[in-house]
């Protein structure tokens, strides 16, 4: 009973992966393997049913402000997605509010992995891709609200976007990015409902303030 709720969407398939903590970026220890780096949004985390557009916050629990979603969500659903990891914006500064910063696709398993996509990480960011959905833009906040992509950064421009985003909270007077979340290459979407508390030692975050 409890796996047909979850396939139909009546229950969320897992909890949001946390990350653990890695500290300030510049102080953090060096990591080892193939990396690549989303921005850390300063929002409320959203875990999406895309076609019914139910939404469940980080615990588990139905997320209380949905209806300030109501356009990302419709959007959402002229995808082919049928979950979605996002950062909702709303009500924590005055930027991008009732947009859905998309940044991973939880139940999605490769069948036939497209060329170049030999690890999980990055075939789920390809399937985000081809979407439909439009890419939020480096240092940039939404526009308008809206469900949009999250960039990906290649650890060699990790030092230059950290500087960035931090120039970008200054200069717009609010703290809209809160950082960076290291993710490993070869990751896949831990599927778990035991505790909404456990951490995922595959993304690592690593915020401005420690």
């Amino acid at each position: 009973m409890e796996e047909r709720m979850i396939a139909t969407g009546k229950l969320p398939v897992t909890y949001p992966a946390r990350p653990t903590n890695g500290g300030p970026i510049d102080r953090a220890v060096p990591k080892v393997g193939d990396w690549m780096y989303e921005p850390k949004y300063n929002g409320w985390r959203a875990l999406v049913y895309v076609p019914s557009g139910r939404m469940w916050n980080r615990y588990g629990g139905e997320l209380t402000i949905k209806d300030k979603f109501d356009t990302a969500l419709a959007q959402l659903k002229e995808t082919d997605l049928l979950w979605a990891d996002c950062e909702a914006l709303e009500r924590r500064h005055d930027k991008g509010r009732g947009s859905l910063i998309v940044f991973d696709a939880p139940s999605t398993m490769p069948t036939v992995k497209p060329a170049g996509t030999k690890y999980p990480y990055v075939f789920r960011k390809v399937v985000l891709e081809e979407s439909g959905l439009p890419n939020v833009g480096d240092i940039k906040a939404p526009s308008k609200a809206g469900a949009y992509i999250c960039p990906v950064i290649p650890e060699g421009a990790v030092e230059g976007y950290w500087q960035d985003m931090k120039e970008f909270n200054e200069r717009e007077g609010c703290e809209f990015f809160e950082g960076l979340v290291a993710k490993k290459v070869d990751s896949k979407y831990p599927i778990q409902l035991r505790s909404p508390n456990e951490k995922f030692g595959y993304w690592i975050k690593h915020r401005f303030k420690a």
